[in-house]
């Protein structure tokens, strides 16, 4: 079992169950059992087009004999459900092959097309996405959730410097912002693509964990 700060992660074999911690934060809202389902669902709609043999589907997570066991998406009664994928390797991740040497300049050009030609094919995201008061609100939230770690974790003056960079970005590139918005430069893609999160196996490229 591995957690992160919005999931609890269940390793069984080949196969790998994803639960949602019912927590609502400023960026996601998990609070109900109709939205953890709801968004596990959108979890496999994403995630299968960039990684479609991986996300296997929705499992819903019923009581049985004092225990729990997996069961259909639309099973009655269900306590909870979990996103199931098959377990990847992670010696075949993108990080782990540059940490091994294993990944010269054709695996980073390989990757790179593979993302271009992604990109080019993803849907255009909503017209307010990306504007630049769109930008603004999601920094100011962001700054707002790290208030409470000033002075225990971060220096006052770091979060000060961030606060004014972020503002004089918005307003120095308002114009940049608005056209990359009106051109249909701002896409559904990935949202969190990292090294570790590319997986480079025998079935070619995939991604894992969009959001």
């Amino acid at each position: 079992m591995k957690e992160t700060h919005i999931s609890t992660v269940f390793i069984a074999g080949e196969r790998v169950y994803k639960v949602k911690k019912a927590i609502t934060l400023p960026f996601l809202d998990y609070g109900t059992l109709a939205l953890r389902r709801n968004f596990c669902e959108e979890e496999i709609r994403l995630n299968r087009r960039l990684a479609p043999h991986l996300y296997l589907g929705v499992r819903g997570i019923v009581a049985d004999d004092g225990g729990f066991r997996l069961a259909a998406s639309d099973a009655p009664g269900a306590i909870e459900y979990a996103v199931e994928m098959r377990r990847v390797d992670c010696d075949r991740t993108l990080e782990a092959l540059v940490v091994a040497g294993a990944a010269d300049a054709g695996t980073i050009e390989q990757v790179t097309r593979w993302i271009i030609d992604f990109h080019a094919r993803a849907p255009r995201a909503a017209a307010s996405c990306g504007s630049p008061e769109d930008v603004k609100a999601r920094q100011d939230e962001n700054l707002r959730s790290t208030l409470g770690f000033v002075g225990a974790v971060l220096d006052a003056r770091v979060h000060a410097t961030a606060e004014r960079f972020s503002d004089s970005f918005v307003l120095g590139r308002r114009r940049e912002i608005t056209e990359r918005t009106g051109a249909g430069r701002v896409r559904e893609g990935h949202g969190d693509l990292r090294a570790e999160h590319v997986v480079l196996d025998d079935t070619g490229i995939a991604a894992l964990d969009c959001v």
